[in-house]
């Protein structure tokens, strides 16, 4: 897990740098494109659409989701406390740059403007993929170790996506082994 974790960082960030009007080359790994004609005749003869882009970037935010999810339940299980420490410190540093990445994304939308269908699957990676990761692992991070930057709200196109006000402390959280019991479940229709 810590080699995929390690990658999936380092892929955050080269995203987190994207400005608008660059592009990501994903034909050997990730890395940013500068607009010209150079760059441009260099992503056509390797097939590095913006199609392939946004399907890397898909599978890359799955990927980090599962990742996390592991990484959540090793915080909820283990006992041992420098084994936990190590596990939060991850979490951190994966939240952070998480975040960080979602400003990337956004910058890329903005070099696609011109695609709404590629746009709205970039939305689509940060609103059902990127924004839900990232709650669960402010989540589940307990308050006292939040970084100045998690206890910052996110924003994408200057809305509020989390509002870094309504976290919960997964120290102060009882875990209700009656979950799903059907006295706690209203009427669904």
């Amino acid at each position: 897990m810590y080699g995929i974790t390690y990658e999936h960082l380092n892929n955050l960030r080269i995203i987190s740098k994207i400005r608008p009007g660059q592009r990501l080359d994903t034909t050997n790994g990730l890395t940013i494109y500068e607009d010209g004609i150079i760059n441009w005749l260099f992503r056509k003869y390797y097939r590095d659409t913006k199609d392939e882009t946004v399907y890397i970037l898909q599978n890359l935010y799955k990927s980090i989701d599962q990742c996390s999810e592991q990484l959540i339940s090793d915080i909820i299980n283990i006992k041992d406390k420098n084994k936990l420490f190590k596990k939060i410190t991850i979490a951190i540093n994966l939240a952070e740059n998480l975040k960080t990445s979602i400003s990337g994304i956004e910058n890329l939308s903005k070099t696609y403007s011109q695609y709404p269908k590629t746009v709205s699957v970039l939305e689509g990676i940060i609103y059902d993929i990127a924004i839900i990761t990232y709650t669960q692992l402010i989540d589940n991070i307990p308050m006292d170790k939040l970084t100045k930057t998690l206890k910052e709200n996110v924003l994408y196109n200057s809305n509020i996506i989390y509002d870094s006000n309504n976290t919960t402390d997964v120290n102060n959280t009882i875990y209700d082994s009656n979950i799903g019991d059907e006295n706690d479940i209203g009427d669904v229709d």
